[in-house]
């Protein structure tokens, strides 16, 4: 009995319920104009999504490496100036 109980408590019913409902559903929706009509939109819109995701990122990881040469060529230079100053001490 503790372990029904328990069950119940956890949401598996609902889940088993869920998953059950959805089984018997699905297929009839998917058959359905307006709801692949829907899946196509938003099948598209999660690809655009991503494509803009891309784009963002190149942009960027193109900016934090400008960032990081110009930070790299200030070291070098800062380095070569000091190194010319102990030179002519």
């Amino acid at each position: 009995m503790s372990d029904v109980k328990k069950f119940l408590e956890n949401g598996g019913l609902l889940a088993f319920i869920g998953g059950a409902a959805t089984a018997l559903i699905a297929p009839g929706l998917l058959r359905s104009a307006r709801v692949r009509k829907a899946a196509v939109y938003a099948v598209a819109k999660g690809m655009q999504l991503q494509s803009d995701a891309a784009v963002a990122l190149a942009e960027i990881r193109e900016d934090a490496q400008d960032i990081y040469h110009e930070a790299r060529d200030r070291a070098r230079r800062k380095a070569q100036g000091e190194d010319a100053e102990e030179n002519e001490v």
